[in-house]
């Protein structure tokens, strides 16, 4: 945070960033500040969520986005799904225009949406390409609402919609690119890379997986937006952002070919693209 300095014999030392807010005498003094938002307890929730590695468990039905067999999840309860999916699809009504824009599929023919959520991401895609098809994957209630969305964009004829658990039944065939859009986030390492190896093994050759999301710095260090961003993430599923890297490290290990430049899309968005020679 820029608070303190360590100088080459391991001593610390204030910055002039805190000397000026974090020392009572100054004129620029925020202690109290800052005290008045500790008191909050969000701090504690953070913590607490630090120690047991896992997200806020007074949530009513369980962690919020994420679905795993056997466990609690609001994403099983329809209303409390519904009301998730409809609120999430106002920032991706804003961002899949832009993403449409970043990928490129004219030779691809179906796409599998992974987690398609709302179905904005599929519809914007599907609006770009006149000839590409899609299906979406996504839990039962979610699908529920994805329908309505799809059916509003007139689309149904081009979309076809799967009720599914990603980490466990088999991917539809036929299909030649694959997305996965603000997913990889809410899953710890183990599941990420799980989740990519399947996509990997289910694509065909000359095949495409694109990643959409929010990503660290290559050295973890930010931006500040992704670092805030992330942190808000790991209170509420399993996992947190990723840099290119670390992903990339994923793709590669799955035996897919991946691009290195990341394509900018909306907001703090970007695609990374992967082939499967």
């Amino acid at each position: 945070m820029g608070a303190l300095r360590l100088d080459g014999r391991g001593r610390l030392s204030l910055s002039s960033l805190a000397a000026r807010h974090l020392l009572a005498q100054s004129p620029y003094y925020i202690g109290a500040y800052l005290r008045l938002l500790d008191s909050s307890g969000y701090v504690e929730q953070v913590l607490k969520c630090l120690r047991r590695d896992a997200p806020l468990d007074s949530l009513p039905g369980g962690p919020v986005f994420i679905y795993r067999k056997g466990r609690p999840s609001s994403m099983e309860n329809y209303a409390r799904a519904r009301a998730l999916t409809l609120a999430l699809a106002g920032q991706a009504r804003s961002s899949a225009p832009a993403l449409s824009r970043a990928l490129n599929l004219r030779r691809h023919q179906l796409l599998l949406d992974i987690g398609s959520g709302s179905g904005h991401y599929s519809i914007a895609l599907l609006k770009r390409n006149p000839e590409l098809n899609v299906i979406m994957l996504d839990r039962p209630c979610v699908i529920d609402v994805a329908s309505t969305c799809v059916a509003r964009a007139r689309m149904r004829k081009r979309c076809q919609m799967i009720a599914a658990d990603m980490f466990s039944d088999p991917f539809p065939a036929g299909m030649d690119a694959m997305l996965l859009s603000n997913i990889l986030h809410d899953w710890d390492v183990t599941d990420c890379r799980k989740l990519i190896a399947r996509c990997s093994a289910a694509l065909p050759s000359g095949g495409r997986l694109f990643v959409h999301d929010t990503f660290l710095n290559d050295d973890l260090s930010g931006s500040l937006s992704a670092a805030l961003h992330s942190a808000s993430i790991f209170m509420i599923t399993e996992g947190r952002l990723y840099s290119r890297s670390e992903i990339s490290h994923w793709l590669s290990s799955a035996g897919l070919k991946v691009e290195q430049r990341l394509v900018p899309t909306a907001y703090n968005y970007a695609v990374l693209t992967a082939t499967k020679p």
